[in-house]
């Protein structure tokens, strides 16, 4: 309950909330053991639990994939990559499509498949700007790059998790 209410008003930052949600956990005793007669983990044992529920490797694979797409937006990288790749397909939607399809096809064969998605939208952002509000191409062109980091990640056993 404190939790959600910390969420919902904002009273403190959402990254100091979800941090702290954890830390409480394990303070307070609220994990209890498996079994007939639930008692609660001790403070090691607790903070292995949580930890163990927290670093899961698909999860850091996924925060690794978009702190990569948070340092590509930081650097401009993106923008340059974005450019050239709309140098390359034109103006035409279809080639558009298919050229942002391609490299998330590519991208997903060596990195996650559940990451690419994440770097392929900060890549995407600009044009959705653009785009007016009721464009068919925006979810078109969402769903491509997730169907295509989908077919490219079942290319190598690394990229599906």
């Amino acid at each position: 309950m404190f939790s959600t209410i910390m969420w919902a008003s904002e009273a403190i930052p959402l990254f100091v909330t979800s941090t702290l949600v954890p830390f409480l956990l394990v303070v307070f005793r609220v994990i209890r053991s498996d079994g007939e007669d639930p008692v609660p983990l001790s403070t090691p044992d607790a903070t292995k639990h949580i930890f163990s529920i927290m670093l899961l490797p698909t999860i850091m694979l996924l925060i690794g994939g978009l702190t990569i797409s948070a340092a590509l937006n930081k650097t401009n990288i993106d923008q340059m990559l974005i450019t050239c790749l709309l140098k390359m397909a034109g103006s035409k939607p279809q080639t558009v499509l298919l050229a942002f399809m391609a490299m998330s096809c590519f991208a997903s064969m060596w990195i996650s498949n559940i990451a690419v998605p994440a770097l392929c939208f900060t890549l995407i952002r600009p044009i959705l700007r653009i785009l007016p509000a009721r464009a068919s191409f925006a979810p078109c062109l969402i769903l491509g790059i997730a169907l295509a980091a989908n077919i490219g990640g079942q290319s190598s056993p690394i990229s599906s998790p």
